[in-house]
């Protein structure tokens, strides 16, 4: 009796679709895939999509409230009972006001930076430490006779120290972004020096360079502490 081939099993990728949203000022915003999490879904390209929405309906909040006002003002022209209009004119100039209070909401925006730099140099500090704490409980002597064990801590004295080099360089791209901020900071009420990550990444005693860092983080803390 002929036996039936065997079935194969196979997950069919299904086909996705680009998304856009078109801009007033011309241009749009795209999906797009990252192809480090495998083969994308129309939800991962949406979600992507809604990730720049949300930053880029955030610096159109004034402009939209300035065709709030401009609306307003046609609905109580057009009006046959301008009165009855008024109500929603007021409100939208009020929402129009807060826009024109730039310089009084530096000052939060500033403390707002200085508190996710501290927060995420407070993660690398953390992060850091603890590879430093595993290498130190590295004791490839201990493994001397046992090939088996002293492979397996060589392995992972080497992914160690791979750990350890790419959070150096997490830490060297956000160099440029520093830089960046530096002429909103002088903008604030509080005197500010943003640490240099060229002294951790150069240091040959790591642990003093964090000890350091740490330091300048208190003194940030402290100016961080100032503003609204």
């Amino acid at each position: 009796m002929a036996t039936s081939p065997s079935i194969i099993p196979c997950v069919e990728i299904p086909q996705t679709r680009q998304f856009q949203i078109r801009l007033p000022f011309g241009g749009a915003l795209q999906s797009f895939a990252n192809f480090a999490d495998g083969p994308p879904t129309d939800c991962a390209l949406i979600h992507s999509l809604v990730l720049q929405l949300m930053p880029t309906l955030g610096g159109m909040t004034c402009f939209l409230n300035v065709l709030s006002v401009i609306k307003a003002l046609k609905d109580v022209a057009s009006s046959p009972n301008p009165v009855s209009s008024f109500g929603e004119l007021v409100t939208a100039i009020n929402k129009m006001l807060g826009c024109f209070n730039v310089f009084t909401n530096i000052p939060s925006m500033i403390g707002d930076i200085l508190r996710l730099i501290i927060a995420y140099l407070r993660c690398f500090i953390r992060a850091v430490e603890s590879i430093l704490e595993f290498q130190a409980g590295i004791d490839l002597n201990a493994a001397q006779g046992n090939p088996v064990m002293l492979a397996s801590l060589s392995c992972a004295q080497k992914n160690a120290g791979t750990s350890l080099a790419q959070l150096m360089q997490a830490l060297s791209v956000i160099e440029p972004l520093m830089e960046m901020l530096k002429p909103i900071i002088e903008l604030g009420p509080v005197s500010v020096t943003l640490p240099s990550f060229q002294d951790v990444s150069a240091a040959k005693d790591l642990n003093t360079a964090l000890k350091n860092l740490d330091k300048v983080l208190l003194e940030l803390q402290q100016a961080a502490d100032l503003l609204p």
